[in-house]
């Protein structure tokens, strides 16, 4: 799930950190750089690993900086294709479903692609709630540029609606995932009871066969 990623890279510190550690600015400004950013082909950046070369720091004319070339390994959140996740559901939908901070797809969901539990009969079908554990298998990765390609168009004149939804963005990482197999979708629904469930579900039998028993001995009593 996790992998370590190594970039290279120009960082420029600002004259106000020359008085302290090189090596430690330099960490800070590539955790600042970095972390929690996509990388188009590498993933979901988490945070510096490690510095692994650094060179002379030159000035450049003009902004008074020192710019170093550095090598260092980033911790970067990339599963692979197979791989088998838990996560929590924060919602559900027929076209797809965002489990925390993944987001994958079901697009045009068939029989196929479903497990048996949500392409059933309505009325005995077992639903994805929000909030709950649920684990997956990565069937895909897909990587979308989002930086912007063109200049934006002038600025149209504002509406005066309330509470108009702007367009869905596509997310720069997103992973294609499956729960159609068996093992797979909500834990719950693979979890073996507990003892004490055990224990409820042989008490509440045992007392319909004594009801049973009565209803019997009353009907013969009567004959």
């Amino acid at each position: 799930m996790f992998v370590l990623s190594t970039i290279s890279d120009t960082v420029k510190i600002e004259p106000r950190e020359f008085g302290g550690d090189v090596t430690v600015a330099l960490e800070d400004e590539l955790n600042r750089k970095y972390a929690n950013k996509v990388l188009q082909d590498v993933g979901l950046c988490v945070a510096l690993f490690d510095l692994l070369k650094a060179s002379e720091g030159k000035v450049r004319y003009g902004d008074g900086c020192i710019y170093h070339k550095v090598e260092f390994r980033l911790v970067v959140f990339r599963p692979f294709i197979g791989e088998i996740i838990v996560g929590r559901v924060k919602s559900c939908t027929e076209k797809h479903v965002r489990a925390e901070a993944l987001h994958f797809w079901l697009p045009d969901p068939t029989e196929e692609q479903l497990l048996d539990p949500l392409s059933s009969d309505p009325d005995y079908r077992n639903y994805l709630d929000p909030d709950q554990p649920i684990r997956f298998r990565v069937e895909q990765e897909a990587f979308v540029d989002a930086n912007p390609t063109i200049a934006p168009k002038a600025p149209v004149e504002s509406t005066n609606e309330v509470g108009s939804e702007e367009d869905e963005r596509e997310p720069p990482y997103s992973l294609i995932c499956s729960i159609s197999e068996q093992g797979l979708g909500l834990t719950s629904w693979w979890n073996a009871p507990e003892e004490g469930d055990e224990e409820e579900e042989d008490d509440d039998a045992a007392a319909a066969e004594e009801g049973e028993e009565e209803i019997e001995e009353e009907v013969e009593d009567e004959a």
